[in-house]
């Protein structure tokens, strides 16, 4: 018989088990012990099996003990061979960040940051913007451009388990904008307002107004709407620029007054009621001590002397070549611009000529009295060899302005009765259309007028005033 008392060696285990894993493997294999041999083993404290092949299964997160031995024939038992094991598949936490980013906060450099977290001991792994992985908690940079940035970082424990990626973003501009330009009338501002001019050229236009009523916004269409809404007087506007980045400018300052109230109507105290080509008309009128004043002539819509600007109270026309009913008009122009309304004084000038030959004789005579219920047919006498097939008759009221248009196949024209209106004066002009094909006249025959007064009651002649 052989007697053996000799234990054979402690058996192998195949592939290694590492001590931490996230990634266990699901069997392994038993070998060794020196000479024939079975095995036993088990995993925890489960009961033992036989066989050279461990069947481990899915493993649960946690710390794991495979223990096994060889045994020979002679019955000797091998000492144990232990291997234990830890699964950890959880990930840790996304890292945080130190000094901490708020979302856009802007810098004027990079901001130097450091990592931490994680839960347990961990790398940390961080990128700028798609640039390449670094490792290591702090973060830094010397390379980076003005701009719009972002941090990516992420934590990776023993295990090799990765936790999810967190994202900083931040905004870089290493030099503040320039401040805005401002300007404005040293006179003041008037009613338009849009002599103020605040240009920010290289960003948004933030503004404060301070005065009797005070106003903030953003952007010049804001500021225009502003002005628009404050009273007159004293204000300060203080605008500074902010880049597309954020970054702020100094502020620009600019005082101004702002007067936004016309001047009043002035008065026109004389001019002519009529002019046959003697002295060219004069005119006088009053108005506030300061500013100037802007007039004009017309006859109809058309501008034909004007317009002129004077700081005198008094004005004679260059002489007026055209027959018909003018209107003189002047207002008031403040020292900031602001234009008052207008005041017109109406005056016919007529040739005598026209009047005693080809447009004549007439009914009413020029400037005769009318009553306001009278039956009105106007009269006239076209005496020049030529045919007239229609006449065009035109009214104008004391501005000049056309109130009537009638037509007429004879030398007459019954006036509409609401055109005799009590202590008004109307100017009544003649525009024949000829029979030989050429249209109406170039220019009216003549002008004439007459003023309305009430039934039974006789008006002066000049009593209507222009």
């Amino acid at each position: 018989f052989v007697l053996d008392r000799v234990d054979p060696t402690a058996p192998t285990v195949t592939p290694a088990l590492p001590t931490l894993t996230n990634q266990p493997p699901t069997a392994v294999t038993l070998g060794g012990g020196g000479e024939p041999v079975t095995y036993r083993w088990r995993l925890d404290a489960n009961p033992f099996q036989t066989g050279p092949a461990v069947a481990l299964g899915v493993l649960a997160d946690g710390t794991h003990t495979l223990t096994a031995n060889a045994i020979d024939v002679a019955g000797n038992i091998s000492p144990a061979t232990a291997r234990t094991m830890r699964v950890d598949r959880q990930a840790p936490t996304p890292p945080t960040i130190s000094p901490a980013l708020a979302a856009g906060t802007l810098f004027k450099a990079f901001p130097v940051s450091t990592l931490a977290g994680g839960g347990e001991p961990v790398t940390y792994q961080w990128r700028i913007d798609d640039g390449a992985s670094r490792t290591g908690a702090a973060v830094t940079a010397t390379d980076v451009a003005d701009g719009e940035h972002r941090i990516t970082a992420s934590a990776t424990d023993e295990a090799q388990n990765r936790s999810a990626e967190v994202t900083w973003t931040f905004r870089i501009e290493r030099s503040a904008p320039a401040p805005p330009i401002l300007s404005a009338p040293a006179v003041g501002l008037s009613a338009r307002r849009s002599e103020l001019t605040a240009v920010a050229p290289t960003g948004t236009l933030q503004w404060s107004l301070t005065g009797p009523r005070s106003l903030k916004g953003e952007g010049n269409d804001a500021l225009r709407s502003g002005l628009g809404a404050i009273p007159d007087g004293e204000y300060a506007l203080s605008a500074t620029t902010r880049s597309v980045l954020g970054s702020i400018s100094g502020p620009s300052v600019l005082t101004f007054k702002l007067d936004a109230t016309p001047p009043p109507k002035p008065a026109v105290d004389s001019g002519p009621t009529s002019s046959r080509g003697g002295p060219t008309p004069r005119f006088a009128w009053s108005g506030e001590a300061a500013g100037s004043f802007v007039w004009r002539v017309r006859r109809g819509d058309i501008v034909v002397q004007g317009p002129g600007q004077t700081s005198d109270r008094t004005l004679r026309l260059a002489p007026l070549t055209g027959r018909g009913v003018y209107r003189f008009s002047v207002r008031q122009v403040d020292s900031v611009g602001n234009a008052g309304p207008e005041a017109s004084w109406s005056f016919v000038r007529t040739g005598p000529a026209r009047l005693t030959k080809a447009f004549g004789p007439l009914y009413p005579k020029p400037g005769r009295d009318v009553r306001q219920r009278a039956r009105l047919v106007l009269h006239w006498v076209y005496d020049s060899g030529r045919i007239s097939r229609l006449y065009n008759v035109q009214f104008f009221n004391e501005r000049g302005r056309k109130i009537y248009s009638g037509f007429s196949k004879r030398s007459e024209l019954k006036v509409p009765p609401r055109l005799l209106v009590p202590g008004h004066r109307v100017y009544w002009q003649v525009w024949p259309f000829w029979g030989d094909g050429r249209g109406y006249a170039r220019r009216p025959l003549g002008v004439s007028y007459f003023q309305v007064g009430p039934p039974g009651v006789r008006i002066t002649k000049n009593r209507a005033t222009p």
